[in-house]
Parts: C-alpha cells; sequence; structure tokens
C-alpha cells in the first residue's frame, strides 16, 4: 500500500475527526435522558465511560483552590492513590481514619458527614469570608473566582442545612476545629446578618408591626430557644415562613403612591396581607401614620417589617442603597408564597390569579420578559462570568450538579425555551434587558437558596454590573441555584391609545408603561403607574429642550402640562417585533417614553402583536386607570389645599 501524501492524510484525518464527533453526539443523545444522582463521586475514568458525563464536562471550569470541592477532591485523590499503591503514603504507616473512611465511600457516606467535610473545607483559608465578594477588586481572575464560590457556597447551604437539614450546631461539635463554631460559619457564609453569639439571649428576628392595630411582634414563634434559632438562623427562617401575602420594599418617597397600588389591590378584591419591609432606620413616624391612613380607607391589612434587627448596621448603612432595597424585601418578609412588587407596579389581575397560575405552582418563581432592546447591553466580560455561575469540574463529579442546561451547549442557540433566550442573547447579543422585576411571584420555601445567591451577586464587584439593578439577578441565580423558574415567554408590551396610520398602514402605541399580558391577551399588571407621565413636573423642562417636537404634538406648554397629568387611557396594546421596528424612545416624559410599532400586513406573520380590548375590558381597564390616578396623594391635598 502506497503512504498516503499530505493532502490525503489531512482528509483522512478531518473525516476521522467527524466520525469521533458524530459518535459522540450519538451517545449522548442516546443517554441524554439519565443524569448523575447527586452525591456521586466519579473519578476520571468513570467520567470517560459514561457519555452524559463527557459532555456535561465539557467546558466547566476547575474549582479554585480555595474551594470546599478542590479540598474534597483533593484528599480522595490522594487517599486512592495510597491506597492502590502503598509506597505513595511514603515510609510512615498511616492508620486509615474515620474521616478517610467518610471519603473513600463517599457515594454511601450520610449527609451528616459529608456536610462535615464540605464545611471543614471551607476553613482550608483560615480567612474565608463571602465578604470578599464585596471587595474582590484585587484581579479578574479573583472576581471570577469569588463569583464562582458564591454559587458553590448557596448550593452547599442547601444540601446540607436547608435540603439536608443538618443542625450546624451538631456539626461543628464533630469537627476539630479551632476558635471557630455555627455562629461564626453563619456571619461568613452571610456577612450583611447581624453577627450573633453563643451568649446572645434575644432572637434574630426582625420587628413586625400592625399599622392598624399598633400590634407588635418580635420574635418568632418556635419551641426553640434563641441561641438554637439563631445559630441556623436561614434554615429556620424558612421553616417558620408560612401563608401568602404581597411585598414591598418602600423607601420614605415612595409611600405615598403606595396608596394607589392599595386603592387598586382593594378593587381587586384583595385579602391577603401586605407587608413593606425596610433596612431598619427608615420610615418615619409620619410614614406610618400615613400607611395606617391608607390602610384604612382602602381596607388592607398592612404590616410595616423592619429587618434592622436581623441586619449588620454597618453593611446596611453602606452597601444596601437603591435597588439593593428590593432584596430586603426579598429575604425578610414573613410568607411562604408572595408577590414582590414595586411602588409603582398596578396589577389588572387579582393576587390568587397570581399565585393560582400554573406556571407559578410548577416553578415555585414567575418572571415576565423585558422590552427587547437591542441597542442597550452588558459589559463584555458578562458572558464568560457567567460560565462561573455552572458548577465546577469538581462540584459535578463529588455532588453530581447539574444545571437545567449547558451554557455552552450549542443547542442554547435554538432558544427551546424562554429561560433559555435569556441566557442566550445575553451571551451572544450582550443583551442587557431580559425581565421586568416590577412583579415577581415567588415561593420562598423553595427559593430561599436561589435569593441569597442574588443577594451574593448584589454585592459582587464584578457580578453586578451584569445586570440593571436587581432585574437580572433573579434568574441568574436562580440557575446557578439550580432550581426551576419561569420567563414568560410572551415579550413586554406598550399599553395606551392604539393609534392607526392610514398612510403607512401601521398601528402605533408611545407610552412610558412597560405592560404584561398572556397567550389569552389578558392584561396582568405594568409598571411605572398609570399616568401618561411619572413624573409631570418636568412638562415645562422637555417643552425648552424640544420646542419645535413639543409644539408640534401638543400645541402649547399649557396643553402639554395637561396631557403630562392625565390619567393613562387604555385600548389596547402592542407588541414589535424588533427584527422590523425597533422600540423608539422619544424624549417626551424626560426620555421614558417608548414608541411601538407594528404594520398591518405583518400581523400574523411576524413576532409583532397587536390587540384592542373589547369595549367591556377597556371599561374595566379605564376604570382601574380612574382608581389609580384618582388616589394620587398629592392630587388629593391640592384638591383640600394642603
Amino acid at each position: 500500500m502506497k503512504p498516503m501524501n499530505y493532502r490525503a492524510r489531512k482528509q483522512f484525518g478531518r473525516r476521522a475527526v467527524l466520525t469521533v464527533v458524530v459518535i459522540f453526539v450519538l451517545l449522548y443523545l442516546s443517554s441524554s435522558s439519565s443524569s448523575p444522582k447527586a452525591g456521586n463521586h466519579v473519578s476520571d475514568k468513570d467520567a470517560v465511560d459514561d457519555p452524559f458525563r463527557m459532555h456535561y464536562e465539557f467546558g466547566l471550569y476547575p474549582a479554585s483552590t480555595f474551594s470546599p470541592f478542590s479540598y474534597i477532591n483533593t484528599r480522595i485523590t490522594k487517599l486512592k492513590e495510597e491506597k492502590d499503591d502503598p509506597k505513595k503514603a511514603g515510609k510512615k504507616t498511616r492508620t486509615e481514619s474515620e474521616e478517610d473512611k467518610i471519603l473513600l465511600n463517599w457515594n454511601k457516606g450520610s449527609r451528616f458527614d459529608q456536610c462535615r467535610l464540605l464545611v471543614k473545607g471551607f476553613y482550608t483559608d483560615e480567612k474565608w469570608n463571602n465578604m470578599n465578594l464585596v471587595y474582590a477588586w484585587s484581579s479578574k481572575d479573583y472576581m471570577e473566582k469569588t463569583a464562582q464560590f458564591a454559587g458553590e457556597c448557596m448550593r452547599i447551604y442547601n444540601y446540607c442545612f436547608f435540603e439536608g437539614d443538618v443542625n450546624p450546631r451538631e456539626l461543628f461539635k464533630k469537627l476539630d476545629l479551632q476558635a471557630t463554631d455555627a455562629y461564626d460559619f453563619q456571619k461568613r457564609m452571610f456577612f450583611f446578618l447581624k453577627n450573633v453569639t453563643q451568649e446572645d439571649s434575644d432572637y434574630l428576628y426582625p420587628t413586625i408591626k400592625n399599622v392598624r392595630t399598633g400590634e407588635v411582634v418580635s420574635k418568632p414563634k418556635t419551641k426553640q430557644n434563641p441561641q438554637e434559632f439563631n445559630s441556623n438562623f436561614f434554615a429556620n427562617w424558612r421553616k417558620i415562613a408560612s401563608g401568602r401575602g404581597i411585598v414591598l420594599s418602600a423607601k420614605p418617597d415612595d409611600i405615598d403612591m403606595l396608596r394607589q397600588q392599595l386603592s387598586v389591590w382593594k378593587e381587586l378584591g384583595n385579602k391577603y396581607p401586605i407587608q413593606v419591609v425596610h433596612k431598619g432606620g427608615e420610615l418615619t413616624r409620619d410614614n406610618e401614620i400615613s400607611l395606617k391612613q391608607f390602610a384604612e380607607e382602602t381596607d388592607q391589612n398592612i404590616y410595616i417589617v423592619d429587618a434592622g434587627p436581623v441586619l449588620d448596621k454597618n453593611f446596611a448603612d453602606e452597601h444596601i442603597t437603591k435597588f439593593h432595597n428590593k432584596w430586603v424585601g426579598v429575604l425578610f418578609n414573613t410568607f411562604e408564597e408572595y408577590i414582590m412588587v414595586d411602588a409603582d407596579t398596578v396589577p389588572f389581575i387579582s393576587a390568587e390569579d397570581f399565585f393560582e397560575s400554573e406556571n407559578f405552582k410548577k416553578s415555585g418563581m414567575r418572571m415576565w420578559r423585558d422590552r427587547t432592546l437591542t441597542n442597550r447591553h452588558i459589559r463584555e466580560h458578562c458572558p464568560d462570568l457567567a460560565l462561573k455561575l455552572e458548577p465546577s469540574l469538581e462540584e459535578h463529579r463529588i455532588l453530581g450538579t447539574t444545571l437545567r442546561f449547558k451554557l455552552l451547549d450549542p443547542d442554547l442557540k435554538q432558544e427551546k425555551t424562554s429561560e433559555e433566550r435569556a441566557f442566550n442573547q445575553m451571551r451572544t447579543n450582550l443583551a442587557l434587558h431580559h425581565v421586568d422585576s416590577g412583579l415577581v411571584v415567588i415561593n420562598k420555601k423553595e427559593k430561599l437558596h436561589s435569593l441569597l445567591l442574588s443577594e451574593f451577586f448584589q454585592n459582587h464587584a464584578l457580578f453586578r454590573r451584569c445586570s440593571y439593578g436587581d432585574k437580572e439577578l433573579f434568574w441568574y441565580a436562580a440557575f446557578s441555584a439550580n432550581t426551576d423558574y419561569v420567563i414568560e415567554p410572551e415579550d413586554a408590551a406598550t399599553i395606551g391609545k392604539l393609534e392607526y396610520s392610514e398612510k403607512d398602514r401601521r398601528y402605533s402605541i408611545c407610552a412610558i408603561q412597560m405592560a404584561h399580558t398572556d397567550s389569552n391577551d389578558q392584561l396582568l399588571w405594568t409598571n411605572t403607574g398609570l399616568r401618561n407621565c411619572k413624573i409631570p413636573e418636568v412638562a415645562k423642562k422637555d417643552f425648552d429642550e424640544n420646542p419645535k417636537m413639543m409644539t408640534e404634538k401638543y400645541g402649547s406648554l399649557e396643553v402639554m402640562k395637561i396631557s403630562y397629568h392625565a390619567p393613562l387611557q387604555i385600548d389596547g396594546y402592542l407588541i414589535p417585533d424588533p427584527e422590523e421596528h425597533e422600540w423608539q424612545q422619544t424624549h417626551v416624559c424626560a426620555d421614558y417614553t417608548y414608541c411601538g410599532f407594528v404594520d398591518e400586513l405583518n400581523i400574523g406573520y411576524s413576532k409583532a402583536k397587536v390587540h384592542e380590548f373589547s369595549d367591556e375590558e377597556k371599561k374595566r381597564l379605564n376604570k382601574i386607570s380612574k382608581i389609580w390616578n384618582n388616589a394620587d396623594v398629592n392630587k388629593e391635598r391640592n384638591r383640600i389645599g394642603v
């Protein structure tokens, strides 16, 4: 046989590689219905023998040197090498310890024993502390490793103390660690919590006040003493969460606006309690008086939850500002299931309808999409940083952690689900906006580890730059925490006066509101209130900066002022197809107004959608708009001359 020339060898090599790839894909497809079980340590050989693992392990980063999984993996590897080749153990003869037995039989070990060694792994760095997430500026590599570490922390914590129900006090009794205990571990893990010790006799618990009756609750209903409760705060907090309710994280400036939202909840027949949560020291006596007045006017049961007693005051004062306040409400309300709403959010369906939706009941966390804005981008480091949301190679092999999809999987580009679409658009197009967090429905017992991870990401020096405020952190964390969530597939809409251009044969709506609908054309909720302009006092400034445009649109400044103050007229909703017409941001209402356009000829042939509500539905929706506007505190004060 003649030797192959260079071109033939090259062609043969390509064919060989292609054949291997095809075989690998076929093996993966045939095994994709199976997934590894948690708690199974897998050797390199086992991984090679399992096509599913080979596929999942592709692209996983190694754990950092300070990761508990590095500690476990290193010890298991060393023990197995010594067992296979006693010479590697050196001259000394060693007795197999209890820990050695656990490590060598990791798959058969109890949850308690596994967690004991995982927690011990944190202390390989005696100075470990998740406060490093806030100040992780030393290098890009270190920041990426701390982002990976954050996910590991919450997956371990969930595995051990939430799902595993391991008692940390008992665990630390079995650990041969000096100068540390369950309280130290908790403070290092949750740096934003108030520091408590064995000597503290007060419960770690927020102060909850019923604004209508004045009744105050400052300790939990539990048989545990303060030391037992405090040493495992979040696991116990999760257990005692109960009932359903509505949660707002409101600043003092937002209190007056709550009267409008409360009036709408009353119209919708709400009977669920409402908790207004703050970080402590924010709401004044006048704020409480106003909330009591609003509660009585709207017949709503309102509670003020002061999270100050559970938070580290120095941390809260320095770091919990602006968007960060929302996580205080997300974490420190007392409900098992709740609707987290912004102060300017307006619902159009009852709270019961949100809770009873199939997507919420099956997932435990329901979100809605943001506007598709193709010209708003995240920073270039974010797609690579997102890979740190996935487990390390060592975690995957030690605990069998696999997330719902792989970020490097080519199939992700098919965007089969709304959740895959969000990740793919973030990674491939650097898209910034994905969800509107003005209303999120959450089951806290199921999602607490995910919500705590969101708080970690909010504090992370690098990761928080990959989200506009709090919005994307809900689903980034839910994905990384390996828990289910739903981002509704319908794109965000705009609502208002539906207009039609005979010349262009085009529908349009221009408004500040970003609204959310379902597949049955039902309007569910909107953000930004129900006035034509949420800050009507900017009318003169807008007019002076764009006199020609504003004169053409309104005729005069006085007419413009009236329009800015007027209630939103709701005729229908419109969702443009960004491949045909981008959302157009205008200078109306301080640049908060967006116009959506849909060509009549493209209706039914593109992603665009136009829907005009029935006369009956228009009447109902515009009644809500009127109720919201009439409840404006400032309008009421002007009427009575205050």
